[in-house]
């Protein structure tokens, strides 16, 4: 799996809604415009998870 850590929007040039130059900021797992506030990429993008057979294992019964 392929982590990216650039901010997505470092790639867009400006904000599809208000058209200002974009610059983003991070808000709870997404990026939004600082202009007018538009969620401009999702926290997930549509991301699975998949997790490791480690975190796979059922745990133990009590």
């Amino acid at each position: 799996m392929h982590i990216d850590l650039k901010p997505a929007a470092d790639r867009q040039t400006a904000c599809p809604r208000c058209h200002s130059p974009l610059t983003t900021v991070v808000v709870h797992g997404h990026e939004q415009c600082l202009v007018c506030k538009s969620n401009i990429i999702e926290c997930c993008s549509g991301e699975v998870c998949q997790p490791s057979a480690s975190a796979a294992k059922p745990l133990p019964q009590e």
